[in-house]
Parts: C-alpha cells; structure tokens; sequence
C-alpha cells in the first residue's frame, strides 16, 4: 500500500515538474519573441517619420516597460522557480519587483493617454494638431513620473532574506490591502478612464456619421471619417486583448494574498500563479503583433527592411542602374 502511495506521489510530483518546464519553455519563447517584436516595433516607429505619431510614441513608451520587464524580472525569476532559491542578493530583488511595477503601470496609463488622444483626435483634430508635440510630450512625462512613483513603495517593500526575494509577507492585512489596491488603480481605474473615452468616441462619431449622411458630404471627408473609425476600433481592440491577458495576472496575485492553507496555496501556485506570469508575458507581445496585423502603413515599414535575399524585386535590378537608382528613390523618399 505504501509502495502505491509513493508512486501516485512520485508521479504527480513528475506532472507537476513537467507543466513547470513546459511552462517555463514557453515564458521563454514568448520573452524571446517579446523583447525582438518591441524592439523592432520601437525601432521602426522611431526611424519612420511618418509612424511618429502621438498614439505611435504612446505605444513605445509602454513597450520600453514591457523590454525592460522581459530582460530584468524573466530571466532571474525562471532561475528561482527551478531552484527555490534566490542567490541575487537584495538589490536585485527591489530592482525586479520595481520593473514589474513600472511595467504595469506605464502601460496601463499609456493605454488611458491613447484612449484620451483619439477623443481629441475626433472632436478637436485642428487643435491637437496644433498642439501635438507638446501634448505627447506632456502624457509620457507623466505617464513615466507616475510608473516612479509607483515603484517607491517597492523599494522599501521588497526585500532579500534567506536567499529569498520576499516582497509581500504572505497573507498579511498589509499584502491583501495592496493587492486589491494594485488592481484598482492599474486596471480597474485605467479600464474605466479607457471605457469611458470609447463611449465618448462612439456618441461623436455616431453624430458624425448621421451628420454626413443628412448633408451628403464629399467622399474625401467620408474617407476620413472612415479612416478614424477602423483606426479607432483597431486601438480599441489592443487595448481589450491586452486587459484579458493581464487579468489572469492581477487575479493570481490577489488571490495568492487571501490564501492560507499550505495544501491550497500550493495548488493554486501551479495551477493559476504559473499560468497567469505567462498570460502576463503574452500581453508584452500584444502591441507588436496587432500593430503588424492592423497597420499597413508600420508593415510596410517593416517588411522593407527585410534583408536582401527576402527581396526578389532588388536583386533583379542589380544589372539595370537606372532601375536601381529609381528603386532607391521610391524605397527612401516615399512619404505616407
């Protein structure tokens, strides 16, 4: 009877070690996948005139949270789930917990700043033309002055002891206070902000659209108006794919904190914790794929820096010079 008990033990213990790994395998190939799509997704922006836009710039400065998060905190924590044990010392530890939090906040604040630029874009576009480089200028100061003020509390909160990083004392009034006060002011708080400014979007070009349709007005103008709409549900959809992979997230954390017995604290760590840092490490790569999905204008971008043999049409120009100075002109020069 023993020797079956220590078997169905050794066995769950073996599934246990695997969905760890395979878990693991893929917070890898995600992290990997992440830092290169932001990176190549900021480059481009950056680079490209045309893409430099306030929602564009937006998008960025939540993406240097997301590498930053993927290149500090992923890798360190990976070592201590395989070895449950934390040989970094204490500033790494206040340094990773800091990360995350910047990561979480400059992203869901990034998120208000867009949803709140599309409502200026739509009701007031000749005035925040104006006045756009001084407005993106104005979000990501305080957009990055809160992600600093969020992570003070961090540094004095987080703390290395018995070659473990500690940052909340488990189930302690003070850990369930801040949980639940995390998940308020960066996702139930952005989602509203966010929600509302949608609405408001809505009501606008609703009008808008009835408007049109009344005074029968010239197809540039319902060009445009139409180029705001798909762009505005585009926006729109990042933002909803990237709430549903962070919730998980917030979920695990405070539930974690509410948890006292040993037996169901451990289930909970390797059925919902694990999953959800995963779910976390997927939301990094929702901006670089939708932008490559959605936007014709940044793929283009994108796929013309692929390297030479990827591009049939340069290499069939190498014998006629005038077809290489002319494709030369069309790939640096066009303007969008």
């Amino acid at each position: 009877m023993e020797n079956g008990t220590d078997y169905i033990n050794a066995t769950a213990e073996s599934d246990e070690y695997g969905i760890d790994l395979a878990f693991i395998l893929c917070w890898c190939v995600s992290g990997a996948v992440g830092v290169i799509g932001n990176l190549i997704m900021s480059l481009t922006i950056l680079l490209n005139r045309d893409l430099r836009n306030v929602t564009n710039i937006l998008i960025v400065n939540a993406a240097v949270g997301d590498i930053a998060f993927i290149l500090i905190m992923l890798p360190l924590n990976i070592y201590t789930w395989v070895t449950w044990v934390w040989p970094f010392g204490d500033f790494l530890c206040k340094l990773t917990n800091m990360v995350t939090m910047y990561s979480m906040t400059t992203s869901a604040y990034s998120f208000c700043a867009i949803s709140y630029d599309r409502y200026m874009v739509v009701t007031k576009p000749l005035e925040h033309r104006s006045i756009r480089t001084r407005r993106v200028s104005c979000y990501i100061i305080t957009i990055d002055f809160i992600g600093l003020l969020s992570v003070i509390p961090t540094y004095f909160m987080a703390y290395e002891e018995d070659n473990q990083c500690n940052y909340l004392d488990h189930g302690t009034t003070m850990a369930q206070i801040h949980e639940v006060t995390v998940f308020i002011c960066l996702y139930v708080i952005p989602l509203f902000v966010i929600g509302f400014n949608y609405i408001r979007i809505a009501k606008v070009l609703v009008l808008s659209i009835r408007r049109q349709l009344c005074e029968r007005s010239n197809a540039a103008i319902a060009k445009q108006q139409s180029k705001r709409i798909r762009l505005t549900k585009s926006l729109l959809l990042i933002i909803i794919i990237y709430g549903l992979c962070m919730l998980p997230y917030y979920i695990a954390n405070i539930g974690l904190q509410f948890l006292t017995d040993e037996i169901a604290l451990q289930r909970f760590y390797n059925i919902i914790m694990i999953p959800s840092v995963l779910c976390y490490v997927l939301a990094t790569l929702v901006n670089p794929v939708m932008m490559f999905v959605l936007s014709q204008k940044y793929r283009h971008h994108v796929l013309r820096c692929r390297p030479t043999f990827f591009r049939p049409n340069l290499m069939n120009t190498r014998a006629n010079g005038s077809n290489r100075l002319t494709l030369t002109r069309r790939t640096t020069g066009t303007q969008f």
